[in-house]
């Protein structure tokens, strides 16, 4: 885990490159990881990072009379890219009925490649 915080979305990306670098160094994901790491290199004094559950999954989400009454299991909580949350949502398995509740809370949304990027990361990281 990370001993201090981000300070640009450059510095996040750094952090999972040299997690990766051991065992994954030569698989597509790190690559494309290298490739985020440099184009954001360009823009690494303007940091993009916000405050972040890490883990926002509905198992996380207590409700009750239909509102949302806390987010629990915040060990991973963080700055992370602004990305970040709604990737560690879409991360999760979730039914048609939670992908419809998603798009009615956060409207339609547009994964870019960072995202996909992320998820293959995720995937393969050794935690």
């Amino acid at each position: 885990m990370p001993t201090a915080p981000f300070r640009t979305v450059s510095d996040f990306h750094g952090y999972w490159l040299k997690r990766l670098e051991r065992a994954y160094k030569d698989a597509e994901a790190y690559e494309d990881l290298q490739q985020l790491q440099n184009s954001s290199v360009a823009h690494a004094s303007t940091p993009v990072l916000s405050r972040a559950s890490g883990g926002l999954a509905p198992r996380n989400i207590l409700v009750k009379d239909d509102r949302i009454v806390v987010v629990v299991d915040c060990e991973t909580f963080g700055w992370y890219p602004e990305l970040w949350e709604m990737m560690a949502v879409r991360n999760e398995l979730m039914s048609k009925r939670l992908l419809e509740a998603q798009r009615d809370v956060f409207g339609h949304i547009t994964w870019g490649s960072e995202v996909d990027v992320y998820l293959r990361v995720c995937r393969c990281a050794l935690y």
